[in-house]
């Protein structure tokens, strides 16, 4: 290898590393342009455009910033020189490498023939093709690394807010640029401002003098302007330039200019002069902030939760509603679901207005939503709010409204109906569990597993049919009574104590009697359907009648064809209820064939064609036909429905029948025997009043006059609450039944009175300790104290006098001797009683609870009057037995609403069993809100009380005035504290 090869090939290696270092400088340079180029968006992007320099000194410091950026590169340049000293000083090659790259490079002073051995012996075999350089390389590319993170950080944000802005940014440049272009106005003096505020804001005009032009203010104000200019020489015109619109100014003579322009939105005005017939506009323009007119905000106070009537009532409500002006109008804003369109109805609060004139801008008002008035009809769902418009004429009303609300009005035959068909589905859950226990190939406790289940799921339809407002009592008896019957035989069957045979006899009988009476409501539906088909008929004969005289009247003969039409459906219902019942119900009792053959849809499409054709009088004929088959088929319907089930369950009403009669007699010997107790004392009242003698009347007196002071005592209380007044009128009349039995003389019923009075007035402190006003309560008490008080006088006074004379005579003794041993046969016959109810349970689930907890009250109160009478206590045996015939009287209300008993010749009815559906809970109770189902009302509270007194006080207050010179601070006193 000759020394001119040797030495280009260490000169290339060397160019090689030099260029490794530029390029490691050159990435720099890149991120570092990258840097400085996203610093610039970032400035367009977030800095204010007042700012922003103008578009020609953003070009030269543009133009400046390329050529400093050029010197730089160009100086910062690598030599081939400093690359060997930075690898010398790294040693990245050896001693002799380096003398042999510097001999290259001619930085060697040797004689020729030693530089061409050394390049020949050490230069080329031994040099790294890319050796570590330090920091030449490493240095630059982390650099270059550093730089583009931090650029992309600043320009991904920059280049979004860019392009949002940059509308903004091109008409600010636009702007600049016409400023630029547009010769510059002096600044006027003197600027005076007249804001005239619109007429609904009802507030006075605001002269502003010396003003500097900025301006916030509502839209719709008109701003008078007044400013002197200065400029030189005589301004021949001015103008507003406002929004993209010129609006005209007046030149004084005495060189002021003047003018008023309209406010619709923000923005910015400038005025304009003509001087010389040259136009100067003002360089910096004058703020327009126009303050938004918000819509009113309505809140409804009551009812906060989904409302169900059982028919269309009243529903009172109460609202809040907040204006920031003024509220004009309130409306009531209603949709029936189904209907597309809302309605708007104007409520009483329209423009109420103070006695300065200013329109309320708040309010709290209270109302009623009368459902019939707005159409609701049972099933139907009204969606309402409230709408409140302001006084804003300017932008139009602002409207507000309040969150929308549900009023739903209860539809008992589509809820009879939904609970008659689960009724129906879950007998046949009943029907599976029979038809899996008829086989016996399921072990007993296996069978009772699975109906255990069925027969918890039926409670919660026993408690859906004990719903009040139905007419499904005896469904909800039947079934509570199957279900604890079969819970019980379930149970015996399970552990062995029942057979296989006695728990299929338990099952089936009770799904007889529960299918059976399910077919019965079936027929008092279809008959429902006659009824309701029979209205219609009868309305469509007056149609027809009309049209007779009327034949030519579109709109009649309209309505004639929709009866037609509903007829059809109705009877198409009926057709198919029939045919489902007639294989259940027998054709002796329901014959869909004679429907048929009668043929009334047919005589319908008849009676339609007519119509059509407008053939009158044999349209009229046509009807006629149609009714008599119509009756003829009610007549039908009627007479299944009596008769259903009275061959099936004869012996159950022959047994009703009995029990009937042995109730009847119970209640004869029971009345008898007490009618002659109460002639016993009747003997003993007379003995105490001769014991008296002439003290009776003055001692009877005073004893009245003590219950006339505890009545006028109870009057003082005032009952702000339902609760509090039933209270005192029950204790006001226990304490007139005392009163009048002191004027019959009749002592122990005074004494029973006064303690029940007693009783009542207790049950005040509750009511009292709930009154709103400390006063009040202080006052209330302090009387119930009173009346307490003379109440217990008289009872203790009472008690001392029977105490006194409480021994019978002889004869009194042996009469009531006897009336005992009538009780107690009057006891054994009760026992029997039971005994055949228990029977009559054993055929059907009939018997109740109720009616067996009456029963047992009765044996009960006999028992208890049979050890008074052996005692000799008249009074206390009177009040047994009195409890006996009042629970042998419920006994004997509930067999006759059964049916039972001799009343016609169907089946039966369940009766005296506690899922009726009846209704507790104390007055203002939790439940209270249920016992009327017509009215849901504002309930009194402090949440909810409206000072409408305290408000008419104070506005007639207000209209009185106050003399002096605070006339306006008054006012504002006034008006902030009605608002």
């Amino acid at each position: 290898m000759t020394m001119s090869t040797s030495k280009d090939r260490l000169n290339t290696w060397l160019e090689r590393q030099v260029r490794r270092v530029r390029s490691a400088r050159r990435w720099a340079f890149t991120a570092s342009s990258g840097l400085m180029i996203s610093m610039i968006l970032a400035a367009l992007a977030w800095l204010p455009l007042s700012w922003l320099p103008s578009q020609d000194i953003l070009v030269g410091l543009g133009f400046s910033g390329c050529v400093a950026w050029i010197i730089l590169a160009i100086w910062l340049r690598p030599t081939p020189h400093a690359v060997l000293d930075q690898i010398e000083r790294d040693q990245g090659v050896t001693a002799q490498q380096m003398a042999a790259l510097r001999l290259a490079r001619g930085g060697q002073r040797l004689g020729s023939e030693t530089a061409a051995k050394i390049a020949q012996k050490q230069a080329l075999a031994e040099l790294s093709p890319q050796p570590e350089l330090g920091v030449l390389t490493q240095r630059p590319r982390r650099l270059a690394g550093y730089l583009a993170v931090v650029a992309l950080v600043i320009a991904a944000p920059s280049m979004w807010r860019l392009q949002q802005r940059l509308p903004n940014l091109q008409t600010a440049l636009e702007a600049a640029a016409q400023q630029d272009d547009a010769p510059i106005l002096a600044q006027v003096s003197n600027l005076d401002l007249t804001l005239n505020f619109p007429s609904y804001l009802q507030r006075d005009s605001l002269h502003l003098k010396g003003s500097d032009g900025d301006l916030e203010l509502p839209a719709g104000t008109r701003v008078q302007l007044r400013a002197r200019p200065e400029t030189p020489g005589k301004t021949q015109a001015a103008a507003v330039l406002l929004e993209g619109h010129r609006v005209g100014l007046t030149v004084r003579p005495d060189g002021f200019i003047e003018g008023e322009f309209l406010v619709r939105r923000s923005g910015y005005y400038r005025l304009a002069l003509t001087v010389e017939d040259q136009e100067l506009v003002e360089a910096k323009g004058h703020r327009l902030s126009v303050i938004p007119d918000h819509p009113p905000k309505v809140e409804r106070l009551f009812p906060k939760e989904r409302a169900e009537l059982d028919r269309p009532g009243l529903v009172e409500y109460l609202f809040n509603a907040d204006d920031d002006h003024g509220i004009k109008g309130v409306f009531l804003v209603y949709r029936l679901e189904g209907e597309a369109d809302e309605q708007r109805k104007a409520l009483g609060a329209q423009g109420e207005r103070l006695p300065s004139g200013a329109y309320l801008s708040r309010m709290r008002r209270r109302g009623s939503l009368e459902l019939e008035a707005l159409g609701m009809n049972p099933g139907d769902v009204l969606h309402w709010c409230i709408e409140v418009e302001d006084n804003n004429d300017v932008t139009g009303p602002g409207k507000g409204r309040s969150s929308w609300h549900e009023i739903r009005i209860f539809d008992p035959s589509g809820r009879e109906e939904e609970l008659l068909d689960r009724l129906e589905a879950y007998l046949g859950t009943l029907v599976d569990s029979l038809a899996l226990l008829l086989p016996r190939k399921l072990s007993p406790e296996r069978w009772s597993e699975g109906f255990r289940t069925h027969l918890s799921k039926g409670r919660t339809l026993v408690k859906d049919l004990s719903d009040r407002r139905l007419n499904l009592d005896a469904f909800s008896r039947a079934l509570n009574e199957t279900i604890k019957r079969l819970t019980k035989a379930q149970a015996g069957y399970a552990a062995g104590r029942r057979s296989h045979a006695a728990m299929e006899d338990r099952l089936e009988r009770d799904l007889l009697y529960l299918d059976d009476l399910l077919s019965k409501r079936r027929l008092q539906q279809i008959s429902e359907y006659q009824r309701q088909l029979s209205q219609e008929r009868q309305a469509l004969s007056k149609m027809m009648e009309a049209y007779r005289d009327s034949p030519k009247d579109p709109e009649l003969k309209r309505q004639i064809l929709a009866s037609i039409q509903s007829m059809r459906r109705r009877l198409e219902k009926i057709a198919a209820r029939m045919a489902k019942l007639q294989r259940k119900v027998g054709r002796q009792h329901l014959n869909t064939d004679a429907m048929k053959e009668k043929n009334v849809g047919g005589e319908l499409d008849r009676l339609e064609e007519l119509v059509r054709a407008g053939k009158v009088e044999e349209a009229m004929d046509a009807l006629k036909a149609m009714s008599e088959s119509l009756t003829e088929l009610n007549k039908q319907v009627d007479e299944a429905g009596k008769q259903f089930g009275g061959k099936e369950w004869r012996e159950l009403k022959e047994k009703a029948d009995d029990i009937k009669q042995e109730l009847a007699w119970l209640k004869d010997n029971q009345e008898r025997a007490r009618s002659q107790l109460s002639q016993v004392r009747k003997a003993q009242d007379q003995r105490r009043l001769e014991a008296m003698g002439n003290d009776l009347k003055t001692w009877r007196k005073n004893l009245q006059n003590k219950l006339s002071e505890a009545r006028g005592a109870l009057e003082q209380i005032a009952h702000d609450s339902s609760w509090m007044k039933n209270l005192k009128e029950q204790a006001q009349q226990q304490l007139n039944e005392a009163d009048d039995a002191l004027a019959a003389d009749a002592l122990p019923e005074a004494a029973q009175a006064t303690n029940g009075a007693q009783d009542a007035i207790e049950r005040l402190d509750w009511a009292i300790d709930n009154m709103n006003s400390p006063k009040e309560k202080r006052r209330a008490m302090g009387q119930k104290m009173k009346a307490t008080r003379l109440t217990k006088e008289v009872t203790d006074e009472l008690e001392r006098v029977l105490q006194k004379n409480s021994q019978p005579s002889r004869a009194e003794r042996r009469a009531m001797e006897a009336i005992d041993g009538t009780q107690k046969e009057l006891s054994e016959r009760m026992n029997r009683l039971a005994g055949k109810m228990a029977k009559l349970n054993e055929m059907a689930p009939v018997v109740g609870d109720e009616s067996r907890e009456a029963l047992k009250k009765a044996q009960g109160s006999s028992g208890q009057a049979s050890q008074q009478l052996q005692r000799h206590q008249s009074l206390q045996a009177d009040g047994h037995q009195g409890e006996v015939l009042k629970a042998l009287g419920e006994l004997s209300e509930q067999l006759e609403a059964s049916g039972g008993g001799g009343q016609g010749s169907g089946m039966m009815n369940p009766f005296g069993n506690k899922g009726a559906g009846k209704q507790g809970g104390k007055p203002g109770g939790p439940q209270s809100a249920q016992g009327n189902r017509d009215r849901v009302e504002i309930p009194k509270g402090e949440g909810f009380e409206v000072p409408g007194a305290w408000r008419e006080e104070i506005l007639e207050a207000w209209r009185e005035g106050v003399p002096g010179d605070h006339q306006e601070s008054v006012n504002e006193y006034y008006e902030e504290l009605v608002r």
